[in-house]
């Protein structure tokens, strides 16, 4: 992510202080440390293969990510940890009012179906010390031939990480009109600024 659309989007994300920015602490991951103005987490090459199904068998690189987040051990210090695509618009001030009766001393992710969607990915502090305890040595299988939301879906299932389902939590949609919908948490995929900005606008107006 250290060029094209994606850091287009990100410095602008950081401009504004929206999206993770908007959050009590974030981290960026990157191939790179300098993304300047923002300091980012270098954990190598983020290059990944189509998969048949037209994702990316990118599970590696996001466990390059996993991985330095918990060797670096300050996601202890809060209740939760979001990760969030660049193209999802979202907001953290509705995620909290989401999670308000939630229990995050308990391993516990959301999502809003049957499957995980890596457009944003939501764990309780209790899940994520799991996942770094135990998700090595557990969550093995299909690493190099998976995408990153399936295989951490299937991994918070070993690791008894019990799912919450909550169907307000993504819209996905291109259409920037769906962001009228206060209800929900995050929309995706916004891949350019004008589109995300679009977006943004509308759902900061019709907030629930």
């Amino acid at each position: 992510m250290s060029e094209g659309v994606e850091l287009e989007l990100v410095k602008d994300h950081y401009g504004h202080k929206r999206s993770v920015f908007a959050c009590d602490d974030y981290v960026v991951f990157s191939d790179t440390t300098d993304l300047s103005p923002i300091v980012a987490t270098d954990i190598g090459a983020l290059r990944s293969k189509r998969a048949p199904w037209g994702g990316w068998y990118n599970t590696l690189v996001f466990l390059h990510a996993w991985g330095s987040l918990a060797k670096e051990g300050k996601f202890a210090n809060f209740q939760w940890v979001v990760k969030v695509d660049a193209d999802s618009v979202f907001f953290p001030d509705r995620l909290w009012a989401h999670l308000h009766d939630a229990a995050w001393s308990k391993p516990v992710y959301l999502k809003g179906g049957k499957m995980l969607l890596g457009a944003i990915e939501v764990f309780s502090n209790a899940a994520v010390h799991a996942f770094a305890k135990r998700g090595a040595r557990v969550c093995t299988e299909d690493i190099e031939v998976s995408g990153e939301d399936g295989f951490i879906n299937s991994c918070m299932g070993q690791l008894d990480v019990h799912a919450s389902i909550d169907h307000s939590l993504l819209k996905s949609t291109t259409n920037v009109q769906d962001c009228t919908d206060g209800r929900f948490v995050a929309f995706h995929p916004f891949v350019s600024i004008q589109s995300f900005d679009a977006c943004f606008s509308l759902a900061a107006q019709n907030t629930v």
